[in-house]
Protein backbone atom coordinates (compact mmCIF):
# COMPACT_ATOMS: atom_id res chain seq x y z
CA UNK A 1 0.00 0.00 0.00
CA UNK A 2 1.45 3.36 -0.93
CA UNK A 3 0.98 5.96 1.04
CA UNK A 4 2.39 9.32 0.31
CA UNK A 5 5.19 10.51 2.91
CA UNK A 6 3.48 13.82 3.36
CA UNK A 7 0.65 11.81 4.59
CA UNK A 8 2.50 8.94 6.52
CA UNK A 9 3.37 11.26 9.64
CA UNK A 10 -0.50 11.54 10.13
CA UNK A 11 -0.73 7.82 10.81
CA UNK A 12 -1.08 6.06 13.92
CA UNK A 13 1.12 3.37 15.39
CA UNK A 14 -1.91 0.73 14.50
CA UNK A 15 -2.59 2.53 10.88
CA UNK A 16 1.18 1.99 9.99
CA UNK A 17 1.04 -1.71 10.99
CA UNK A 18 -1.71 -2.19 9.07
CA UNK A 19 -0.41 -0.26 5.65
CA UNK A 20 2.41 -2.86 6.45
CA UNK A 21 0.13 -5.71 6.32
CA UNK A 22 -2.04 -4.83 3.31
CA UNK A 23 1.83 -4.07 1.66
CA UNK A 24 3.14 -7.68 2.69
CA UNK A 25 0.10 -9.28 1.99
CA UNK A 26 -0.37 -7.42 -2.21
CA UNK A 27 3.38 -8.98 -2.87
CA UNK A 28 2.29 -12.26 -1.70
CA UNK A 29 -1.04 -11.87 -3.48
CA UNK A 30 1.29 -11.20 -6.83
CA UNK A 31 3.29 -14.53 -5.99
CA UNK A 32 -0.01 -16.71 -5.72
CA UNK A 33 -0.78 -15.21 -9.21
CA UNK A 34 2.30 -15.87 -10.64
CA UNK A 35 2.30 -19.42 -9.28
CA UNK A 36 -1.13 -19.70 -10.50
CA UNK A 37 -0.14 -19.06 -14.14
CA UNK A 38 2.62 -21.75 -14.01
CA UNK A 39 -0.10 -24.22 -12.39
CA UNK A 40 -2.24 -23.69 -16.18
CA UNK A 41 0.47 -24.02 -17.94
CA UNK A 42 1.41 -26.95 -16.64
CA UNK A 43 -2.02 -28.37 -16.78
CA UNK A 44 -2.44 -27.28 -20.47
CA UNK A 45 0.45 -29.05 -21.45
CA UNK A 46 -0.78 -32.19 -19.53
CA UNK A 47 -3.67 -32.03 -21.83
CA UNK A 48 -2.04 -31.69 -24.73
CA UNK A 49 -0.08 -34.66 -24.06
CA UNK A 50 -2.60 -36.58 -23.41
CA UNK A 51 -4.36 -35.53 -26.33
CA UNK A 52 -1.29 -36.15 -28.28
CA UNK A 53 -1.56 -39.83 -26.86
CA UNK A 54 -4.74 -40.92 -27.45
CA UNK A 55 -3.94 -39.42 -31.50
CA UNK A 56 -1.38 -41.50 -31.62
CA UNK A 57 -3.34 -44.45 -29.79
CA UNK A 58 -5.79 -44.22 -32.49
CA UNK A 59 -3.86 -44.18 -35.66
CA UNK A 60 -1.93 -47.37 -34.13
CA UNK A 61 -5.15 -49.17 -34.05
CA UNK A 62 -6.03 -47.82 -37.75
CA UNK A 63 -2.65 -48.99 -39.16
CA UNK A 64 -2.90 -52.02 -36.78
Amino acid sequence: MNIPKDQEALLTEEQKKIAATITTLEKEVAVLIQESKHIRTDIQAYKDKMAIREHLKALEEISG
